[in-house]
């Protein structure tokens, strides 16, 4: 590469390649059997099928912006992205480039941020991908999908090699990675633009020789003010990949620090690539988090990468106060030694706390907090305390989201049990907080296809809701809800869109659900049995009337035969919502109100017997008006049991029409015309 090391010499670029779950993918199992380097010239990129979202294929003519393009490939197989589709598209003077058409966005806050593409379309850098064009808002393909047209990257991505640890040798991270991407980031600060989404799959090989690096796909680009001197913000809208996303992220902060967080993790990848790989990944990467959580090394480093090593350690420290930046990195460029300074207590003035130990890290604030019965009392109702913990907390995060923190204390001390309280502090400082119900444990962060294990939660409360105390199933109900909402602030794709489905669901049967700024869950307060069995119907299509955990009725018969051999039952609490749900999901409203042996009649209607008796024929009042007076007895047989009912029962009828009732010789009603007139009146 003809390109010096100097902090100054700068560049990057652009695409996606994240796959649907929202996980790292490390290089495919064809990256791995094939003996060559693949590029996006490679057979398995130039798919001709059309794509099912755009109805695109080789040799269509797309129309961007009054500008025509052909499209001579598909870089990406649709849904590999989860965002959007990637085209390889020449221009009318034979120009090659890429085509990120993204799939249709529900939210507009979802859409790629307008003022970073534009200040991104006016760079030229080495180190910063070329963009030509974009279209959202108004300037959408087809008035539906955003997209970003640049440079076409030959060589693919980082991990689009044939073996990662023959690829990235210390030295050639030194020599190309390091220096380049450094460089890209730096090019990108200056312009007020944080990337919010670095990973492997985000830098890529302009040339098919693998050396030249550069950054790109800004889908998730964040902006400051260019003359702003920030150095942190609240967003509620920040995407990212799990993997390399940094702890405060995840809370919705963004900052510089941010990126090199994601660069440092990028590093280990590349030199620790054994960590990325096989059915450990995950176990890996949670072990990283708590590790970084109790201020420890991320890893047992290799002592042979002992530099490196210094650098991915100073740049994935938990605290973005202490972690390495543009300053540091420059001086480790450059050859200097610099420690890796992990926070320290002295710096930070400690909450005191009577007859604990003092708070000086977040690890002592989580540590009193999960072990002392007495927490609440001395760190919560202490208004001395209380105070101080919020000046902690501004010297550990800084005072822009120290309001945010104590608002959500505030409300969940306000309106909940301390264990609200609890949970609230413990996930604010670790979203990846598993949630447990009795043996059940769910790891929503982890999980691969969040629609299976949302299912299970709902099965595993609909098995339980009967014989729970509804302020637990509330309290479990808080902790899913909190689980989902951070995890919606930090993901992307197909991730995001099945959480924004789930909460759509649940949000339409208890109450409409509002932005998660101040991390306060608003929707479990509103549960209650009714809506929760409405919550178990919508999340699993398959559920009918429970019994119990063992037993289930799938048709109206069963319930009714149910209710033929558990009388007693008829009018217990749960059962009752069960019959009523049940009852309107049939579409058989007609059967909810009734009384017991009104159902059990009305549903066996067909094999019911009646026998009328008349009883005696009154004329009111001297008027043309009669009243006959009859008792009808009902009378039912199921699985052997005999089901009577005897009432007697009242017809008023007129003079004429009791005459075409009597037979001519006689002043009698004949018991054939009285059952007919008492069957229509039933009927009617």
């Amino acid at each position: 590469m003809n390109k010096d090391n100097s902090p100054d010499n700068n560049k990057t670029q652009f695409y996606s390649n994240i796959n649907n779950s929202q996980k790292t993918q490390i290089y495919s199992e064809d990256k791995q059997k094939n003996n060559k380097t693949e590029t996006y010239e490679d057979e398995k990129y130039q798919c001709t099928d059309k794509t099912k979202e755009h109805n695109l294929g080789k040799g269509d003519i797309v129309e961007l912006n009054k500008i025509k393009y052909t499209v001579i490939g598909i870089i990406s197989e649709e849904n590999s992205t989860g965002e959007a589709v990637i085209y390889k598209i020449r221009d009318q003077k034979n120009k090659i480039f890429a085509l990120k058409l993204y799939y249709l966005f529900r939210d507009l806050k979802e859409e790629p941020n307008p003022e970073a593409l534009k200040r991104i379309k006016k760079i030229k850098d080495p180190n910063i991908l070329k963009l030509y064009n974009f279209g959202i808002r108004k300037l959408k393909y087809r008035n539906k999908f955003c997209y970003e047209i640049c440079d076409f990257a030959k060589g693919g991505d980082l991990l689009s090699v044939t073996d990662l640890k023959k690829k990235y040798t210390p030295e050639f991270l030194k020599s190309n990675v390091i220096p380049e991407i450094y460089k890209g980031i730096k090019r990108l600060h200056k312009n007020q633009i944080f990337h919010c989404d670095l990973r492997p799959e985000n830098v890529f090989y302009l040339d098919e020789k693998q050396t030249d690096l550069i950054i790109g796909d800004y889908g998730s680009a964040k902006t400051f003010e260019e003359t702003s001197d920030k150095s942190l913000r609240r967003t509620s809208t920040v995407k990212g990949s799990d993997f390399y996303l940094p702890p405060e992220q995840a809370r919705g902060l963004i900052s510089p620090k941010n990126d090199y967080y994601s660069f440092g993790m990028i590093l280990l990848h590349l030199l620790y690539s054994e960590l990325f790989e096989g059915e450990e990944v995950y176990a890996n990467f949670n072990k990283i988090i708590e590790r970084q959580f109790t201020g420890h090394k991320i890893i047992n480093f290799n002592d042979e990468f002992n530099r490196i090593n210094t650098l991915i350690e100073g740049l994935t420290l938990h605290d973005h106060n202490a972690r390495w930046g543009e300053k540091e990195v420059e001086k480790w460029i450059i050859g200097k030694k610099i420690k890796v300074l992990y926070p320290n207590k002295s710096n930070v003035q400690p909450i005191i706390l009577k007859d604990f130990t003092n708070i000086s890290t977040v690890n002592d604030l989580v540590d009193c907090i999960k072990d002392n019965d007495q927490w609440y009392y001395y760190l919560i109702e202490d208004s001395k305390v209380y105070n101080q913990l919020f000046i902690w907390f501004s010297q550990q995060y800084g005072g822009q989201t120290t309001g945010i923190f104590k608002n959500m204390i505030d409300y969940y001390k306000v309106n909940d049990p301390e264990e609200y309280v609890q949970e609230a502090i413990l996930r604010y400082f670790n979203p990846r907080r598993p949630i447990t119900i009795d043996m059940q444990t769910y790891k929503f962060f982890s999980e691969e296809n969040l629609n299976v294990f949302v299912d299970l939660f709902f099965r595993q409360l609909d098995d339980m809701w009967k014989i729970t105390d509804i302020e637990k199933i509330r309290y479990y109900f808080f902790q899913f809800e909190f689980c989902l909402r951070q995890l919606q602030e930090v993901s992307i794709n197909e991730l995001n869109f099945q959480i924004t489905t789930v909460l759509d669901n649940i949000s339409a049967i208890i109450k409409p659900k509002r932005d998660f700024s101040n991390f306060q869950a608003v929707l479990y307060p509103e549960i209650d049995d009714i809506k929760l069995l409405d919550l178990f119907y919508a999340f699993n299509a398959k559920r009918v009337f429970k019994v119990d955990n063992e037993n289930s009725c799938h048709t109206i018969d069963e319930v009714g035969t149910y209710f033929a051999e558990n009388n007693p039952m008829f009018n217990n609490k749960y059962i009752k919502m069960e019959k009523y749900k049940f009852f309107s999901t049939m579409n058989r409203g007609d059967l909810i109100k009734l009384k017991y042996k009104q159902t059990l009649f009305k549903i066996f209607e067909s094999q019911v017997t009646t026998n009328i008796e008349f009883c005696e024929l009154e004329r009111q009042n001297q008027s043309d008006n009669f009243l006959i007076s009859y008792t009808l007895e009902k009378s039912l047989i199921i699985n052997n049991m005999n089901i009577n009912d005897t009432s007697k029962y009242e017809l008023k009828i007129s003079k004429s029409d009791l005459e075409k009732l009597t037979s001519k010789d006689e002043m009698e009603i004949g018991k054939s015309q009285l059952e007919k007139l008492i069957k229509k009146q039933m009927r009617n």
